[in-house]
Parts: C-alpha cells; sequence; structure tokens
C-alpha cells in the first residue's frame, strides 16, 4: 500500500511488438472499444476496429 502505482501492463510488453503488433496499442484499442460499447455502442468504424484486434489476438502466437 502507499508505493507507486502498478503499471497496466507489463513493463517488458512496452514498445515490443509481435508480428507488427503492439501489444500496448491493442491493449488501448481493446479498452477503448469496450468503453465505447459500454457507452453507446458501437458504429461501423467501431465494428470493424473490433474485428481488427479480434484478428490480431487470434492469429498472433505471444510469449
Amino acid at each position: 500500500m502507499g508505493g507507486p502505482p502498478q503499471s497496466l501492463s507489463p513493463e517488458g510488453f512496452r514498445g515490443v511488438d509481435f508480428d507488427g503488433v503492439d501489444l500496448v496499442l491493442l491493449d488501448a484499442d481493446v479498452a477503448d472499444l469496450v468503453h465505447r460499447e459500454l457507452n453507446g455502442g458501437l458504429d461501423d468504424s467501431g465494428i470493424a476496429c473490433l474485428r481488427g484486434c479480434i484478428a490480431d489476438l487470434e492469429t498472433r502466437s505471444l510469449p
């Protein structure tokens, strides 16, 4: 308690990408899409972005 705030992503993943996908940015994109869905829903571009995120998650092998 009282220590510095913990990072939301592991330190070792910052700035690292796997097969061209930056994991921190992917996480941020998904978080934004969830926020948008909970606050009114996704439009067509949001749904397309979500599909892209799902494809990135499905096709990448992560350590």
